[in-house]
């Protein structure tokens, strides 16, 4: 995987290892919590370390990492909400491909982005009605995993 450093992004990097321990350690107290609460600090958490992810944008518009990691957040959201209706994963997988896509306008051959776009596809494939647009879905997904798989 490429790593993209610059200088000024450290200081959103350090904000989300921050972000990223807050969430690790809100596991241990969060079960205390109402379900209303815990479900509500999940969301503010959220968009923390995407509020983060987005400064880390900012500072190196041509890093796809940042993107890339605004969508597992996303894809992480979507996954370990058990309780998340098909309408309402589908709210944060629509997201996630948005920044998957954009990540591979930054670097096309970014490999990890092009893993994550045929997975995405698949799972918003499975979640849709449109019988036709699920079959384009898992062809846009086929493609993307080929490309990673050629680059590799």
């Amino acid at each position: 995987m490429r790593r993209w450093i610059g200088g000024h992004a450290h200081v959103a990097k350090v904000a989300l290892v921050a972000v990223m321990a807050l969430l690790g350690a809100s596991c241990q107290w969060v079960n205390g919590l109402r379900a209303d609460h815990s479900i509500e600090l999940a969301h503010r958490l959220l968009r923390l370390a995407i509020g983060a992810l987005r400064r880390w944008v900012a500072l190196e518009p041509e890093n796809p990492e940042a993107l890339y990691a605004i969508a597992t957040f996303y894809w992480k959201e979507a996954m370990e909400d058990s309780h998340l209706t098909a309408e309402e994963e589908h709210v944060y997988l629509v997201p996630a491909l948005t920044e998957v896509e954009q990540a591979l306008r930054v670097d096309g051959d970014y490999v990890d982005a092009l893993r994550y776009k045929d997975t995405l596809l698949r799972m918003r494939a499975q979640l849709t009605v449109d019988a036709g647009a699920a079959t384009q879905m898992v062809a846009d997904a086929d493609l993307a995993r080929d490309r990673a798989a050629a680059l590799q």
